[in-house]
């Protein structure tokens, strides 16, 4: 006998269409068949409130997890990144299962914190893939990128031995080039092909901060002191000479995430919007905010119609891991942006442009019921405008919707 309920509320944020004033979601077996502005069957009344789908944070770095509070911002990127690279190292210079046992809890302690903040699927970038990492992946649906480094060529063997392995215990895994300082063209073309190969995303981390750049065009600077200990000599002659040739190679991917993309410059904006089924953009405002860069070009971005999402990044430089304070503090800092674009960028855009990814979790027709609710002001909101105005100014949070179909 299938299992079916009906929940309405005042508002449906739909993601395959307008917001629902007075809608119904009707769940049969666990997805949603409709979503219908009347019902004359029984159903669960919601009230005063809007359903929404859960959320997807599009780059999370979750064995950092562990971090009891975020590092402090230091004199410059390089120094701030010494500290993971510390912390990252302790936790992998204990024994085999040891190492094992902390990395697997530290995820642990990111998805549970995410399924608190209503996230449904998170883009995990995984440094050192090992089997058995992710022990309960049923709190949220984890897209994961193995992360590949070049910095040596037995590095970038180990990294590629560890992700083809990923990539063939998780059909949703994509590869992670990690930096343009930490990487070469070589290893840019063989992720490339794999991905292509296997139909997977790529995500990267691009024009961070002002020292990447700094290295890229100099080779000096705070990174280049850092990259000292680690890169081989000719690593180093054969890396990029600039973003534009880095995004002239990725653009070979079919679908890659540029995240950060803080100090991206108008000809590589052009680029990417004439590319832009191919690239996608994340920003993590709360970082940037943190590390104190320059206004991010989000606004340029979407004149261009270059998608953007928004991702949290780790514990170890964000205070926590809900998305959607992401999309709030954005909101508070570019108040000229749509309120329903910067919505999208938790919850529809990302899904759309991972199709054939498993992030089958949105409120549409077809995807699987994992649903929430926000509390609204009885009878205050009248359109749709009000209602995503209203979504990224309250204080409050959404609350997961339980199955409910013992309930009818």
């Amino acid at each position: 006998m299938d299992e079916s309920y009906r929940i309405r509320a005042s508002w449906i944020a739909r993601d395959d269409g307008p917001a629902l004033q007075n809608g119904v979601v009707n769940v049969v077996d666990g997805r949603i068949v409709d979503i219908a502005a009347r019902c004359d069957e029984s159903v669960i009344d919601l009230g005063d409130c809007c359903i929404t789908s859960t959320f997807v944070n599009a780059h999370c770095h979750l064995d950092l997890s562990d971090f009891r509070e975020a590092i402090p911002r230091q004199e410059n990127f390089a120094a701030w990144l010494r500290a993971v690279i510390a912390h990252r190292q302790t936790q992998l210079e204990s024994s085999s299962n040891d190492s094992l046992l902390n990395r697997r809890q530290s995820i642990q302690i990111g998805l549970r914190q995410s399924a608190e903040y209503n996230t449904g699927s998170v883009l995990d970038i995984v440094s050192n893939f090992q089997s058995g990492m992710y022990s309960d992946p049923t709190l949220v649906n984890i897209v994961p990128f193995a992360e590949l480094i070049g910095v040596s060529q037995e590095r970038e063997s180990a990294t590629f031995q560890s992700a083809e392995e990923l990539l063939r215990l998780m059909p949703a895994a994509g590869l992670s080039p990690h930096a343009p300082y930490t990487t070469t063209p070589a290893l840019i073309e063989r992720a490339v092909r794999l991905a292509n190969q296997n139909d997977r995303p790529l995500a990267m981390h691009v024009a961070e901060t002002i020292e990447e750049l700094q290295w890229i065009q100099q080779r000096s600077g705070p990174i280049a002191e850092l990259m000292s200990n680690f890169l081989q000599p000719q690593t180093t002659q054969n890396s990029f000479q600039s973003i534009d040739g880095l995004l002239q190679q990725l653009s070979s991917a079919r679908r890659t995430l540029l995240v950060h993309g803080n100090y991206l410059n108008e000809t590589q904006l052009d680029f990417l919007a004439a590319h832009r089924k191919r690239f996608a953009v994340v920003y993590c405002p709360r970082t940037h905010h943190m590390f104190g860069h320059q206004r991010h070009p989000i606004v340029q971005m979407l004149k261009r119609s270059i998608p953007v999402f928004l991702g949290t990044d780790s514990l170890a430089s964000n205070p926590d891991l809900s998305v959607l304070s992401e999309a709030r503090h954005v909101h508070a800092h570019f108040p000229q942006l749509d309120p329903k674009t910067i919505w999208r960028m938790i919850t529809a855009a990302p899904r759309d442009f991972l199709a054939s990814t498993s992030t089958d979790d949105g409120l549409a027709i077809g995807s699987q019921a994992r649903l929430a609710s926000i509390k609204l002001p009885s009878g205050q909101i009248r359109d749709e405008t009000q209602l995503y105005e209203y979504l990224l100014t309250t204080d409050n949070h959404p609350n997961r919707i339980p199955d409910a179909s013992s309930k009818q």
